[in-house]
């Protein structure tokens, strides 16, 4: 199974709410440094699988 991986915008789109309104929960609920974290991770498993 793949997850499929949406942007800020693709999200807010989906839940039809602001992009500025995805942001701010995320920011108040703290989840901006765990999910910076699975970006940099996601980010280092597609550069090791062009090598």
């Amino acid at each position: 199974m793949q997850n499929k991986v949406l942007t800020l915008k693709q999200l807010a789109d989906k839940l039809e709410v602001s992009k500025s309104y995805i942001d701010k929960t995320i920011r108040t609920l703290g989840m901006h440094t765990e999910l910076k974290k699975m970006v940099i991770d996601m980010l280092l498993i597609q550069v090791n699988k062009g090598k």
